[in-house]
């Protein structure tokens, strides 16, 4: 069972901003992320947490999505079990691992305009929605058509 909160659906008040996670003991990487993230998503509030520990102590925070790293999603999948909608694992190339997980991924090796590009077909398929690109994968359709 999750220890922190989250919003679903997305808050409908125009004047309440969302609020993003990005969990990575990459701090770089996590850096350029929340970046990215800015310029795709203009009216969110992103948080950048280097250890599942300094995210759950900050749990009182509402979040609408989570970038999660890889290794941290590994040691913590039951925490992200109920979230996988809303969850994007972030790899390093194709992660077999994840195939047929239900999670969202993004190979943070691509080019920028490649991120730029998936993280705005996650902008336009939403959540529960259909995917419209393979840069942003889904190892399981979720019943999704």
């Amino acid at each position: 069972m999750a220890r922190f909160t989250y919003w679903f659906p997305f808050p409908t008040s125009s004047s309440k901003k969302f609020s993003f996670a990005i969990i990575d003991r990459k701090t770089l990487a996590s850096l350029a992320l929340k970046d990215i993230l800015w310029e795709v998503f203009n009216h969110v509030e992103v948080f950048t947490y280097n250890s599942m520990e300094s995210f759950i102590k900050d749990s009182n925070r509402h979040f609408v999505h989570f970038f999660v790293d890889s290794e941290i999603l590994f040691s913590n999948t039951d925490e992200f079990e109920m979230l996988k909608p809303i969850t994007t694992v972030l790899t390093e190339g194709k992660n077999p691992h994840l195939e047929n997980s239900g999670f969202l991924s993004l190979d943070t090796t691509m080019s920028e305009e490649d991120i730029m590009d998936s993280l705005m077909n996650l902008q336009n398929i939403g959540h529960y929605g259909t995917r419209k690109d393979d840069n942003v994968e889904t190892s399981e359709e979720n019943g999704r058509k």
